[in-house]
């Protein structure tokens, strides 16, 4: 049994941990993108592909409450996936396996625009750190069989479901706390 093993060795605290690692994630970036995206220098933005300008716009336009409630609006999502999981029915795994899938592709995100931008971007760190604790969550659903070929068609579906709420989320929260 490896040291992970004893740690996480039980389905309550994978699950469980999904939510407290994506604040953990968040806090960060809720501190500390939008500051250092305002102090970037020209040549910085002048290397950031076109096509993601306007989202780079769209984040200095945010507030930090506008932000905070978008986060908040995902936080209430994964802590009600995360208890439904805890009642171990499949469905219930597979919706939660979305919200993981969906996080991961984030914080691959993240070190990927580290990579591309060589610079230290301010989630870069705390996505680092949460990689393991996804990699070993996959690890765990993999050990009590939720990637049987039967799943795979719900768990894209899942995924598909996760991106498309968060998007909402954005959307719906769109006029809080806006910088006019």
């Amino acid at each position: 049994m490896t040291c992970l093993s004893r740690i996480f060795g039980n389905q309550q605290t994978v699950v469980l941990l999904l939510p407290i690692v994506f604040m953990l994630h968040d806090f960060e970036e809720l501190i500390w993108m939008r500051p250092w995206l305002g102090r970037q220098d020209a040549a910085f933005r002048a290397r950031i592909p076109r096509r993601f300008q306007a989202s780079i716009r769209q984040m200095l336009d945010l507030s930090p409450t506008r932000f905070a409630a978008i986060i908040g609006f995902e936080f209430v999502m994964l802590t009600a996936a995360a208890l439904w999981a805890l009642c171990g029915l499949t469905a219930s795994m597979v919706c939660w396996f979305g919200a993981l899938s969906v996080f991961t592709l984030h914080l691959v995100m993240h070190v990927g625009q580290a990579v591309f931008m060589r610079r230290l971007v301010p989630p870069v760190l705390s996505s680092i750190l949460a990689l393991p604790y996804c990699g070993f969550a996959y690890f765990y659903l993999a050990r009590i069989g939720i990637f049987s070929t039967r799943l795979v068609p719900w768990l894209a579906v899942s995924f598909v479901l996760w991106s498309a709420g968060t998007v909402f989320g954005f959307r719906m929260i769109g006029g809080i706390g806006r910088h006019q």
